[in-house]
């Protein structure tokens, strides 16, 4: 066995690392967090970071391990504090200028997700009436018992004007692209309503409300990016059609990208237009960035971009979620260089 800790944890030999890493001196205890990260012991990796800045809490690189185990673990404020510190002690150090830009994204991100969120809750509670682009009016087979539907982002809702005094007598069943409902109307008849849906829906959290002079059908769409162009299938099978354009940057390709060249066009790209990001690029970057991707696309961007330690970046979540980018899923670094993690 190798007598350099170094060398061993550059060759994923991170227990045998450790048990050479003994010193209490700045410099172990922060190679020591390193591999503690490795085996994916943060907590320790954490508390032995802490002790290397007891020591010196005027060097930068214990707080930048810091921020980045923090980043990955989820916890995005304390990492952007840690790496403010680590900016703070070395200004000119470029990945921890990285890593807290990707702190601001994500938390700018999270934010407009929630107001995203809020605001089509608000816009479910208040649809308009007159809105003929979402909201088609169509009759029954009788001609007397008239019933309208409308979509969001979210769900698509159905309306029938109907006073239905006892709300039991509503007898529904939703299926995964069917809905089923039954009430009794006047002269003892009954109103029956047989739908295979446009697109598939989600039963078990879709609902039923009965009001004062109105039926509401609420089903949650299951493709929540599926505009919906009739409430019915038809019989040839319509192609579905996205409610945002594809994003053009970054692609949902699974195609891996070489996110330090991606770094370095962003770096040029500002400096070439200094007079149109002004003095925070913040804003123009995440536009170009996050404008058009949801939420799966930028959590799948974060998570490949660190866990690969940079090689890679994916907008395909589903991908993401599985793979073990820091261990077997891990891609070969180019021709003449070195593998190394977190800086």
């Amino acid at each position: 066995m190798s007598s350099n800790p170094y060398f061993l944890i550059l060759h994923h030999q991170y227990e045998q690392a450790l048990q050479l890493l003994v010193s209490d001196d700045y410099e172990t205890l922060v190679t020591k967090s390193l591999a503690y990260y490795h085996l994916g012991k943060y907590e320790d990796a954490l508390v032995t970071l802490d002790k290397a800045i007891q020591l010196s809490s005027n060097r930068f690189e214990a707080y930048y391990r810091k921020g980045l185990i923090n980043f990955i673990s989820g916890k995005i404020q304390q990492a952007q504090l840690d790496l403010q510190k680590s900016l703070e002690l070395n200004p000119q150090h470029k990945e921890t200028q990285q890593q807290l830009l990707k702190c601001e994204l994500e938390l700018k991100n999270t934010k407009l997700i929630q107001t995203a969120q809020e605001k089509k809750i608000q816009q479910l509670k208040e649809v308009p009436q007159n809105n003929e682009a979402e909201r088609t009016d169509i009759y029954s087979a009788s001609g007397k018992l008239m019933y309208k539907w409308y979509q969001t982002d979210l769900k698509v809702g159905i309306e029938i004007h109907h006073a239905l005094p006892n709300s039991g007598d509503l007898k529904y069943q939703f299926e995964k692209q069917r809905l089923q409902l039954s009430f009794p109307i006047e002269k003892g008849n009954n109103f029956e309503l047989d739908l295979d849906l446009f697109a598939e829906i989600i039963p078990e959290s879709s609902k039923a409300k009965v009001g004062l002079n109105t039926i509401e059908i609420l089903m949650d769409k299951k493709d929540k990016t599926l505009n919906w162009s009739n409430l019915q299938k038809k019989v040839e099978e319509q192609q579905q059609i996205p409610v945002m354009e594809q994003a053009s940057y970054p692609t949902s390709s699974k195609k891996k990208k070489d996110w330090s060249k991606i770094d370095k066009e962003i770096e040029e790209d500002i400096n070439k237009h200094k007079e149109e990001y002004g003095e925070d690029p913040l804003n123009s970057l995440f536009k170009q960035i996050y404008q058009n991707g949801d939420e799966n696309t930028r959590r799948a961007m974060i998570k490949s971009m660190q866990t690969s330690g940079g090689t890679v970046l994916s907008t395909n979540w589903d991908e993401v979620k599985v793979k073990d980018y820091e261990r077997k899923d891990r891609p070969s670094p180019p021709k003449g260089q070195e593998y190394k993690k977190l800086g």
